[in-house]
This record gives structure tokens, C-alpha cells and sequence, in this order.
């Protein structure tokens, strides 16, 4: 048998990509199975506003297969002041039938050495499973910056108490009112008219709500116009309700929404939030998100969120609960390879410096 070599993919070899990607897909009985084709590959790899992504692979003795695959989802984030260029690991596959023989390694190794080349000042990755995490850390010498907490909200009494209030509602019971429902026009507490909007396109002014909202996060995905646009409404079969909140005709922010069914439930998931430093904004949009979540017929909804932010802080006044690991039925774990001196690496590896949601990855 030959040595292994890794190369980039060529322009003219999506087809070997897309076969393998359906093979393990279903192998695995993956989610992205459900969703996954020729439109999705190039949404994925072809489509980002930033540049492709890079796939590295390997081919079987006869080259004419693909029997291993990395890919680098091109990625923007923001650091302290400056803006710096990296990948998303994501889609590490190997064949079945050439499993336990190092590709992942060789797979790895080059990637790590061609990231100067493609651009790239360093790699990030969400292994959901150990020994994915495990693997990167031993074989790739990655370095692990921490797990992500993942916060879940039980909607069902909420849900009833909806039900009762509105069936009682013409008895004018006394000191009985629904605690989730926001008004879609009306005054707050502070005197602002809070509306909502569900949207099917980005307004051109969500680019002042990232330029006032960066500033609240030391290390975070560039959240621009053009990157939300690719990532939530040019996405293939991405099934999300992007709800957009105004105060007095101006947008605030939006919160990105998705139903998944998972572990046989269907849960509401808040994929996404961007919104204006304020905290009134931020409480109104969580509220929406569970207001459509109930209509729906939702019973538990959940999010990753890393912690020192306000929306941490609000989620867990909305009454949302942080899972411990020890009955979490899934982990979310953040690692990196960092390869340029250009990356403050003490910041970059502190978790308590990141913003992350489920959005930063390719999971939902």
C-alpha cells in the first residue's frame, strides 16, 4: 500500500467530494443526510462571502476515488480591534473501508501546513464527539479552549398558562396575565415602541446593529450583512424564522430561529442573536423567539451561549437553565490550532472572551 498524500481538492472535482460526503452522510445516519446535495455542497464550499472553503483529500491507490476529506469553512473573526482570516473544521471524513489507517492524521498535518498559503491564520472546531476531540488534541496537537454551555428552557407550563389565560380571559380573573407574550406594538416601560418583523431578506441597516453590537465582545464571527445573508437565507432547505426587532422604526437586532427534531423531540432552537447593546431589546427579542416557539407547539427550546454576555445574562431571566454536563445528552466543545503570530494567542484560547452561538458552525 502507498503512502497517503493530502492535497487540495481541484476545481473540477466537486463529484468525488459530494460522493463521499453522501456515503459517510448516510453511513452514519448524519443529519446533514437529510439535507444534503449538490446545492447545499456549493452553498457550503463554493458560496461564502468570503472566499471557498478549503478541502484537503485523499485518494485511493487507483486515484479515482476520494477516500478522505478536511474541510476549512472559511471564517471572519474579530479580534480585540482587527479582523482576522481562519477556517471552521468541519466535514472530516473518511471512508469506511480505509478507517484506522492515518488519514485523519495526514489529513490534518497538511491542513496545519498549507494555512499560510490559503490564508488562514489559524483553525477552529466543534467536535461533538470525544474521540473526535480527543483525536484532535493527540494527533494534531490542537489545543482545547473549553466546553460551550448549553441552555434549555421548558416551555409547557408557559404553554398552559397561555391556554388558560386565553380561555378565561372574558372573565377578567384578576391578577392572571401572560408573562411571555410581547406586544408587536406597544409602549415598553421605558416609553420605547417595540415592534417585531419576520423577515425573508436582511435590511441593508443590520450592518450598524454588528458595528455598535461588536464592540460588546472580544472575540466573535463577523456578523455583517453579507455573512448573514449566506449563512441564513441563502442556505439550502435552512428552515429558519429570522424575526427582526425595531425600536421606534429603527431595526435593534434580529434573533434567528429553527425547529429541529431531535432525541424524538421537536425543539426549538435560537440559533442566533445580534442585537444593539440594550438590554430591554435584547429581553423583547428572547420573548418573541418564545412567543413563536409556544405557537408552534413547542415544549422545550435551547441554545449554546458562551457566558460573559448580556445575552447569557438575559437568557436566564427569560428563565432558561444552563445543563450540567453530567446529564447534557450533548456536548459542545470549542478547539483551536492557532498558526500565526498575527492571533493574540492568550485571548484567543480564554473562552471568556468568545461569543459563540450555534449559528458559528454548520450543527443547525
Amino acid at each position: 500500500m502507498q503512502r497517503r498524500v493530502a492535497r487540495l481538492l481541484k476545481d473540477h472535482e466537486d463529484k468525488k467530494s459530494i460522493d463521499l460526503m453522501r456515503a459517510v452522510f448516510v453511513e452514519q445516519k448524519m443529519d446533514k443526510q437529510h439535507i444534503f446535495n449538490r446545492d447545499f455542497w456549493s452553498w457550503q464550499n463554493k458560496g461564502h462571502p468570503l472566499k471557498n472553503s478549503s478541502i484537503w483529500v485523499v485518494e485511493d491507490d487507483n486515484g479515482m476515488e476520494i477516500i478522505g476529506q478536511y474541510i476549512n469553512w472559511p471564517v471572519l473573526i474579530k479580534i480585540n480591534d482587527r479582523e482576522l482570516l481562519g477556517g471552521i473544521t468541519i466535514d472530516l471524513l473518511i471512508d469506511a473501508l480505509h478507517r484506522s489507517k492515518g488519514l485523519f492524521s495526514v489529513l490534518g498535518e497538511q491542513a496545519k501546513m498549507d494555512l499560510d498559503s490559503v490564508g488562514m491564520h489559524f483553525q477552529i472546531t466543534f467536535p461533538r464527539r470525544e474521540h473526535v476531540h480527543n483525536s484532535f488534541m493527540k494527533k494534531l496537537k490542537w489545543i482545547k479552549i473549553g466546553k460551550l454551555p448549553f441552555l434549555v428552557k421548558m416551555l409547557l407550563v408557559e404553554r398552559l398558562q397561555h391556554r388558560i389565560c386565553s380561555i378565561f380571559a372574558s372573565r377578567q380573573l384578576s391578577g392572571v396575565k401572560d408573562s411571555i407574550r410581547q406586544p408587536h406594538n406597544d409602549k415598553s416601560h421605558s416609553g420605547k415602541t417595540i415592534t417585531f418583523k419576520i423577515l425573508d431578506t436582511l435590511p441593508e441597516d443590520i450592518d450598524n446593529v454588528w458595528d455598535i453590537a461588536k464592540n460588546e465582545h472580544q472575540i466573535a464571527v463577523v456578523r455583517d450583512r453579507k455573512y448573514l445573508e449566506w449563512r441564513y437565507f441563502l442556505k439550502p432547505n435552512g428552515g429558519y424564522s429570522v424575526i427582526a426587532v425595531y425600536n421606534d422604526n429603527v431595526l435593534g437586532g434580529i434573533i434567528v430561529l429553527k425547529i429541529k427534531k431531535m432525541f424524538s423531540l421537536a425543539i426549538g432552537f435560537i440559533v442566533d442573536i445580534l442585537c444593539a447593546p440594550d438590554d430591554e431589546l435584547i429581553m423583547a427579542l428572547l420573548r418573541r423567539a418564545i412567543e413563536e416557539f409556544q405557537q408552534n407547539r413547542i415544549t422545550i427550546c435551547g441554545c449554546v451561549m458562551t457566558k460573559n454576555n448580556r445575552y447569557y445574562r438575559s437568557l436566564l431571566d427569560c428563565g432558561f437553565v444552563c445543563v450540567p454536563d453530567v446529564i447534557n445528552p450533548r456536548t459542545y466543545t470549542l478547539d483551536a490550532y492557532i498558526a500565526s503570530d498575527s492571533v493574540d494567542g492568550k485571548a484567543f484560547l480564554n473562552l471568556d472572551n468568545w461569543f459563540i452561538t450555534l449559528g458559528d458552525w454548520d450543527l443547525i
